[in-house]
């Protein structure tokens, strides 16, 4: 019951940060394990994180959303992101910093992919567009 209280409670706020295209029944979020941190405003997803709408995909071992900042932390071996609009971007790395209306941080064996670009390195920073 808590589970379904708190992924609710998610979607309903990750609606609202993640692009605007995104809607609560069209973002699909799962997690074996999720905490809520009322004080701090974190949800804390772990084992088997999977985030999935029309527009994104987020797979790894855990993240933590923070409501206030509307920043998304996920770590994994390897983490991943696939953003299909406004433009195509697919990442993987040990750790995935996703600021949806600025800009996505590969940190650790950082791999991106675009149309245009394909770059390996330690740690990746790409500012997502604003179309």
């Amino acid at each position: 019951m808590q589970v379904n209280y708190l992924i609710k409670l998610l979607l309903s706020l990750c609606s609202l940060c993640l692009y605007s295209q995104i809607d609560r029944e069209d973002l699909e979020i799962t997690s074996n394990k999720v905490f809520y941190d009322p004080k701090n405003e974190i949800i804390y997803l772990e084992t088997d994180v999977s985030i999935i709408s029309e527009d994104l995909n987020i797979k790894s071992n855990s993240a933590k959303i923070f409501l206030k900042s509307e920043i998304i932390e996920f770590s994994g071996e390897p983490a991943s992101i696939e953003i299909f609009f406004p433009e195509q971007i697919k990442g993987s790395a040990e750790n995935i910093v996703f600021n949806p209306t600025r800009n996505i941080k590969l940190l650790g064996n950082a791999i991106l992919l675009t149309d245009e670009l394909n770059l390996n390195s330690d740690e990746i920073t790409y500012s997502i567009s604003t179309k």
